[in-house]
């Protein structure tokens, strides 16, 4: 097989350590501020910018993740500790975790589906 000429895609979290990076009047050299709200936009705009925390799944669910009274016999914020045994599999589909595949084997009502919406909503907070 070959080898890959092209670079990995940078994690949630990543910083690039460019010394070739933009500084802030470079990327607004040009650009007409002159307006009220400018710096409104641009305050916004540089905290969109910000790399977002370096989080795996199960840290992102504990903050994020909220459980209705409709999908849970315990409705409200979620807690990973409800579940310790499937911390390490949610952990596992982190974008910063060394696995490129996951496989488990599960009983019935075990919080796999919810599992899944967990690691598609962390990811997608994530980028």
């Amino acid at each position: 097989m070959s080898e890959s000429s092209s670079p990995p895609w940078p994690i949630s979290g990543s910083t690039s350590g460019n010394d070739g990076d933009l500084t802030e009047d470079q990327l607004t050299d040009g650009l007409d501020l002159a307006f009220d709200g400018a710096e409104d936009i641009l305050r916004s705009w540089r905290r969109g910018m910000r790399p977002d925390p370096d989080l795996t799944v199960s840290q992102w669910a504990d903050a994020h993740r909220k459980l209705s009274s409709r999908a849970s016999a315990e409705p409200g914020q979620y807690r990973a500790a409800r579940t310790p045994y499937l911390r390490e599999i949610m952990d596992a589909l982190s974008p910063s975790h060394p696995a490129q595949r996951v496989t488990f084997m599960k009983a019935a009502q075990v919080g796999a589906r919810c599992r899944a919406l967990r690691y598609d909503s962390g990811l997608s907070a994530a980028r």
